[in-house]
């Protein structure tokens, strides 16, 4: 049961990224819930906002901290359609946030977009001093397929 929770909310996420490549944005997406319930949803904005910080668990953390108080990010589990880079990971340790389920691995993401920074997001939490639960759900061919169509046709412009 709870792994299906798990991929039935990164699956929105992924349809979160599909919108994003729709308004000519890269290809994430991540959503914020608790209890059961999605408190918020984002998608990169990287080229819409002219801004190559605004990843989607970025935006997602900056949308939330307006709303919701410390105390109650930290009940949150943040989902994300791709593994959060190292930028994203240090934004979702500062806030609090106790769990981090992903689709696509940077691994994977690296794979198809020719070479990235690999900073694997569990290996950056285990620095801190506070525990924060990661679920990787990268065995699902389905989250890196975008990025290998996306990136395939970046290529070839």
């Amino acid at each position: 049961m709870f792994e299906n929770q798990h991929l039935n909310l990164l699956e929105k996420c992924l349809e979160l990224a599909y919108q994003a490549v729709g308004r000519g944005n890269h290809p994430f997406g991540a959503l914020l819930e608790k209890e059961g319930k999605i408190l918020l949803t984002s998608e990169n904005e990287v080229g819409t906002r002219e801004d190559l910080t605004a990843h989607a668990e970025l935006r997602l953390i900056q949308k939330a901290q307006k709303i919701l108080s410390l105390e109650e990010l930290r009940k949150c589990r943040l989902y994300s359609s791709t593994e959060p880079c190292a930028m994203c990971t240090g934004a979702i340790y500062w806030c609090g946030i106790k769990e981090v389920v992903y689709g696509c691995s940077t691994l994977q993401l690296s794979q198809a977009v020719g070479g990235t920074l690999e900073a694997r997001c569990e290996a950056i939490l285990k620095q801190g001093l506070r525990k924060v639960q990661v679920y990787n759900f990268s065995f699902e061919e389905k989250f890196k397929i975008i990025h290998q169509k996306f990136w395939n046709k970046k290529e070839k412009r």
